[in-house]
């Protein structure tokens, strides 16, 4: 079991404390071995995401069923010949009790059932965060194979040594710039552009709504440009001759030949969450052979049967041969194995929300128990009047 599974599994065991108090605590320990052994059977990222995604949306509904049914046998009394009739039966007579509070005061009773409520609703609310955000899968094909490379930007050298790495079936350098378009009418607009490899387009799946992509062929005519669905909504007002004109950014006439698809998402951390054009990585620039100038972001796709350990001592490899070919210019530290390590691009997606909506998520839980903490206090007061 991986780490980061082996995390949200034990979250789900506390998760279950805030089962009814009656609840047994072995039949709260066995749930969470039964989602542990089933994340165990997972070989593979996807299934495991799968599997932990079906556990914690239907949480809130059993959470809620379980709580519900314990009120009724409080109301109505446990079933006949139930092992558990001693318990309901001291519960049967503090909910009495509790009631009985509630009743001589209305106002405090209001305010308890809102409390209640708002606890799980925000709990269902974060649930539906956490599954979009941290347990579903990235939207581009082969997500659990796609890796990133850490540690900054990288320099030319380096992107022309990549095609070396044996380990990475694809891979992609990607720069992010503004850029100044000059409408018709002599109204200037900020763009955020993207210039990217080719292989940027099938690896994330950025499918054209109209026109086509960036091919291999356009390298050598760097001046075209692919919009993206927003851009051509918001900044050329969904004109349906886009495609095929020259437009004017940064002095240059750049021709429009696609705009993609509504639902493709950018990868943040290759290109950021916003961006207006995908243009080709510009060759002919003769920054991209100063060792010096580090603007890109690299990922990969990891070949089949290749585990990211074995690629990242490729990558390492391959540093340690552009230092080599630059002695004068101290990279790294020499005794670094790989100075620009390999992460799965979904963690390094999700590092900068998760921790955030790990801890939102024990908040919510937490008032969620104080509600309850709140009711059982209701009752104590009662036993004592």
């Amino acid at each position: 079991m991986t780490t980061w599974a082996h995390r949200w599994v034990r979250v789900y065991r506390r998760l279950l404390d805030l089962l009814p108090p009656g609840t047994p605590r072995d039949q709260r320990d066995e749930m969470a071995q039964l989602l542990r052994d089933m994340v165990s059977d997972s070989n593979e990222p996807k299934r495991t995401r799968r599997v932990l995604r079906g556990a914690y949306k239907a949480l809130p509904l059993f959470l809620l069923t379980e709580w519900w049914e314990a009120g009724m046998e409080l109301v109505f009394g446990p079933p006949r010949h139930s092992r558990y009739s001693g318990r309901w039966e001291a519960m049967m007579r503090q909910f009495r009790l509790a009631l009985r509070s509630l009743v001589r005061s209305p106002a405090f009773a209001a305010s308890t059932l809102a409390l209640i409520a708002l606890g799980v609703g925000a709990v269902t609310t974060v649930f539906t965060l956490v599954d979009h955000v941290l347990l579903r899968p990235l939207p581009y094909p082969e997500e659990d194979r796609l890796v990133f490379m850490e540690n900054g930007s990288h320099s030319g050298p380096m992107m022309r040594e990549m095609p070396n790495i044996e380990g990475l079936e694809e891979w992609t350098a990607t720069l992010s710039e503004d850029a100044n378009l000059i409408m018709a009418d002599g109204r200037p607009v900020r763009l955020r552009r993207a210039r990217v490899t080719p292989s940027f387009f099938p690896m994330f799946d950025a499918q054209p709504r109209q026109g086509r992509v960036l091919t291999v062929e356009d390298d050598a005519t760097p001046n075209v440009a692919v919009a993206t669905h927003s851009a051509w909504m918001t900044v050329w007002g969904s004109d349906p001759n886009l495609v095929g004109r020259t437009v004017p950014i940064d002095g240059e006439s750049v021709r429009i030949v696609g705009v993609l698809g509504p639902d493709w998402q950018p990868p943040a951390p290759l290109i950021g969450r916003t961006v207006d054009l995908i243009a080709p990585v510009d060759w002919a620039n003769p920054r991209l052979e100063d060792p010096q100038v580090h603007r890109h972001q690299i990922a990969g796709l990891l070949a089949a049967g290749q585990s990211l350990e074995t690629v990242d001592e490729q990558v390492g490899a391959m540093n340690h041969r552009v230092r080599e070919a630059f002695p004068d210019l101290n990279l790294f530290e020499p005794d670094l194995a790989n100075p620009t390590p390999l992460v799965l691009l979904r963690d390094r997606t999700v590092e900068r929300v998760q921790r955030g909506l790990v801890f939102l998520l024990a908040a919510v839980g937490l008032l969620l128990l104080v509600a309850g903490g709140v009711t059982r206090l209701v009752t104590a007061g009662g036993e004592t009047s």
